[in-house]
């Protein structure tokens, strides 16, 4: 496999080392599988029930009841980078970066736990398995995902149904048959990830190159050309944010699809700042790197 470069470049005022990657609204997420079965009239989702020692691999999404809650897996999603909201330098500004994988691909999936006798498991409980190698979720969410389903952190009962969102980090391509794994007190359960979860996974990955970049402060709120170029061997989206810098931080993602061997050439402008506010800085981040430029 090709090695991933990340070409850093930097104009009028340096790197933006905070800034982070987006996925387009408009790429596929793929959908996880329920097992079912049929009780004459409409289709009931079956529960796997509880036992001690292993269980699995399961269908991905069939419910597993034990260990005092019942766990569903849902909505696998791949990413070859997140978009993550991160302070400014005042806490309550953030703005947008993109968190590049690498090399790595990111897995992020969502557990719905009910029925729970106390506390919900801990991210430490879940891992992803394949061909011998384990892979730990991630302890601390530091980044934040917009396009999962759940679109909040492990634990975050804001969309009214308690529901988990877990993130790992996997080796691109990943080859073998991976299987989210969860390790109770009492049991530990097995699932296997959905075929096109698996595709995604075992696909190359692109790998970027950013060829040039400009900043056009001519007309406020100004705007942005950047050329790149896709020199691996898988398809991608580049993704890029755009942050106006006044007296707040305002941020614009965007991602563009592009086949391998393939260039691209784009314009696009900065968020506005609200209320007339002055600008002071550009900020650039892409997955092949970043840039600023003076207002």
């Amino acid at each position: 496999m090709m090695a991933r470069r990340r070409s850093v470049l930097a104009a009028g005022g340096g790197l933006l080392a905070a800034l982070a990657g987006c996925l387009s609204p408009t790429s596929g997420r793929p959908s996880g599988r329920t097992d079912t079965a049929s009780n004459g009239t409409k289709e009931t989702t079956t529960t796997a029930p509880a036992t001690t020692g292993e269980t699995g691999p399961l269908p991905f999404g069939r419910p597993y009841d034990g260990d005092g809650f019942v766990l569903e897996p849902r909505d696998p999603a791949v990413r070859e980078s997140l978009v993550y909201s991160a302070p400014g330098e005042v806490e309550s500004h953030r703005r947008l970066g993109i968190h590049d994988g690498g090399g790595d691909r990111f897995l992020l999936l969502g557990v719905d736990v009910s029925r729970s006798d106390g506390d919900r498991p801990p991210r430490s409980a879940y891992r992803v398995a394949v061909s011998g190698d384990r892979f730990e979720s991630w302890t601390q969410w530091l980044n934040f995902d917009w396009e999962h389903p759940d679109g909040n952190p492990y634990g975050n009962t804001r969309t009214g149904s308690p529901g988990s969102m877990l993130g790992f980090t996997l080796p691109a391509p990943v080859s073998g048959d991976p299987e989210l794994v969860f390790r109770g007190e009492n049991a530990t359960v097995r699932w296997s990830l959905p075929d096109d979860v698996v595709e995604e996974l075992a696909a190359p990955p692109p790998e970027w190159e950013l060829l040039s970049h400009d900043v056009d402060t001519s007309d406020v709120p100004g705007s942005a050309s950047i050329e790149f170029e896709n020199v691996g061997d898988g398809d991608g989206l580049f993704r890029a944010v755009l942050v106006t810098e006044g007296n707040a931080y305002y941020s614009r993602a965007l991602s563009y699809p592009v086949a391998p061997g393939e260039s691209r050439t784009v314009t696009a402008r900065f968020p506005s700042p609200r209320g007339g506010s002055p600008v002071h800085d550009y900020l650039v981040d892409t997955v092949a790197g970043g840039f600023s430029a003076d207002a």
